[in-house]
Formats: structure tokens, C-alpha cells, sequence
């Protein structure tokens, strides 16, 4: 892959992120989400402090996403896999790094859709 095209892709995945009001923003399976038991000590910590039920709601999405994005990047997930942002989703709720993390998760799956869609002869 051409550096050029791989720049285009890491900026669609950016896009993709970014976006606010995307049409394919979805919900994730019951499967897909994390339990709040399971969340490490400083994502509880802050988790405990949300009084806000849709806050509650939007940080476990948001958590969720990110160790979806996580298994991409580990090959636990394929790529192709990888659910468009979720309703909920909020940067807000991102440590630092995780914005990369999710937007190379993002390009790849990306380019596993088009590899998808334009298989070799």
C-alpha cells in the first residue's frame, strides 16, 4: 500500500471517529459491552463518580469500543469486525492514546473492507 493511500485511510478513519451525528453510528451487542465489574480500578474510580445514568451509559460505551478496538489491534478481533462508532460513544471518556488506538483499529478495518470488496483475481 502506497504511503499516499495509507494517509487517506488513517484520515477517513479520523473522520470516521470524529464524526458527530454519524448515520452508521450503532449499538453494540449486549456481548460487546463491557460489565461495569470488569473495568480496571482507575476506569471505576471515575465510573463511580458519574451521577448522570446517560453519562454511566455513554462511559461504558465508550469503554467498550475502545477494547473492541483493542482486539483489532491485537488480532482477537478482525478487523472487518469492527462495528462502526457506537451511539454513546464520547472522546471524553478516552485516556490518552486511545485516540490513536481507535483510529488505527479503524484503518484497518477500513482496508479490510475494501480488500473485502475488491478481492485479488
Amino acid at each position: 500500500m502506497s504511503i499516499a493511500k495509507y494517509l487517506y485511510v488513517v484520515g477517513a478513519g479520523f473522520a470516521l471517529m470524529t464524526s458527530v451525528g454519524s448515520t452508521s453510528a450503532q449499538v453494540l451487542s449486549p456481548a460487546q459491552l463491557v460489565n461495569p465489574a470488569n473495568l480496571t480500578e482507575k476506569e471505576n474510580a471515575y465510573y463511580q463518580k458519574l451521577s448522570d445514568p446517560e453519562a454511566a451509559k455513554n462511559f461504558i460505551v465508550t469503554r467498550s469500543y475502545v477494547r473492541l478496538c483493542q482486539q483489532v489491534i491485537d488480532h482477537k478481533l478482525p478487523a472487518i469486525q469492527l462495528p462502526d462508532k457506537p451511539l454513546g460513544f464520547s472522546a471524553r471518556y478516552l485516556l490518552p492514546g486511545e485516540a490513536t488506538l481507535i483510529n488505527t483499529a479503524l484503518s484497518e478495518s477500513i482496508i479490510a473492507g475494501v480488500k473485502a470488496d475488491h478481492p485479488k483475481h
